[in-house]
Formats: structure tokens, C-alpha cells, sequence
């Protein structure tokens, strides 16, 4: 690791211990563009701090359940200059993304009604069938908007 203004700099290797991604990995978000380390005049890729920091970014937005795609809609507005337009362009993403995790909450929220039901008949039948099973299910399906 070499040290240049106080900046750590890394190669591959040392940045894939440091983040706990996968060299692969690490490869797969340059070609899509999550990461864009610097390269040297050998080609060789350097990873700084603020790569690190990219990377604390990219897990924690995977690990909320959001996309690749969206993730590299928020590191590309992560990277504009601050502006009105960067800043409303922002605002719009969080208020669609927000928007969809909403419907995606009143959907499981139906899943999990559904379960509720299913798991209440098993409970109160003593001999169920597999088609009892599925017809529920479906009617479930069909009244919820599933």
C-alpha cells in the first residue's frame, strides 16, 4: 500500500482484502461502472480511499435490496457537481425509488395476509388436501389483486 498526500493507495488485491469484495467482484463493478479506480501508465488500476468509501456505498445499497441499476443511478449522482439540477434529479430518484419500495411493501403485506389465512385453515382443519391448499390460494390470489 502506498501512501501519496495522505491518500492510501492500493492495487486489487490489498483493496479486495480492505472491502471484503471479491477481486471479481471489484472487476464486475468497473465494467459497469460502480467503481472507476485510476489507472497508472503500466494499466495497472489503483484504488484509493474514496474508492473504499464507493464500495461501503455499493454493499449498503445491496444489501437495503436495491438493484445494480439503481445503484449506479445513485453513484452517478453521487459523482455530478452539485447543482439544481443534480439536486432535483436526486430528489426524483429517491421520491420513484421510495415509491417503489412502498408498493413492494403493500405487496408483501397482502403475501403475508395470505399466509396468515393459509396457515389459520391448516390450523383449524384437522384433513386438508393439497387442492383445498390451492383453490384457497388462488381465491386469496384472485380477491387480493395478486
Amino acid at each position: 500500500m502506498l501512501e501519496l498526500n495522505q491518500e492510501v493507495i492500493m492495487k486489487i488485491t490489498e483493496f479486495s482484502k480492505t472491502t471484503g469484495l471479491s477481486a471479481q467482484t471489484v472487476r464486475y463493478y468497473e465494467s459497469i461502472g460502480l467503481l472507476i479506480p485510476e489507472s497508472l501508465d503500466n494499466k495497472y488500476r489503483i484504488y484509493t480511499n474514496q474508492d473504499v468509501s464507493d464500495s461501503i456505498i455499493i454493499s449498503a445499497l445491496k444489501t437495503a435490496g436495491m438493484s445494480l441499476e439503481d445503484i449506479s443511478i445513485v453513484m452517478n449522482l453521487k459523482r455530478k457537481e452539485v447543482s439544481a439540477f443534480c439536486k432535483e434529479e436526486t430528489v426524483n430518484f429517491i421520491r420513484r425509488y421510495q415509491s417503489s419500495i412502498e408498493r413492494k411493501i403493500l405487496l408483501l403485506n397482502k403475501v403475508k395476509g395470505i399466509f396468515d389465512i393459509i396457515t389459520q385453515s391448516i390450523q383449524d382443519t384437522t384433513d386438508y388436501d393439497e387442492d383445498s391448499l390451492v383453490k384457497l390460494i388462488e381465491s386469496l390470489s384472485s380477491q387480493e389483486g395478486l
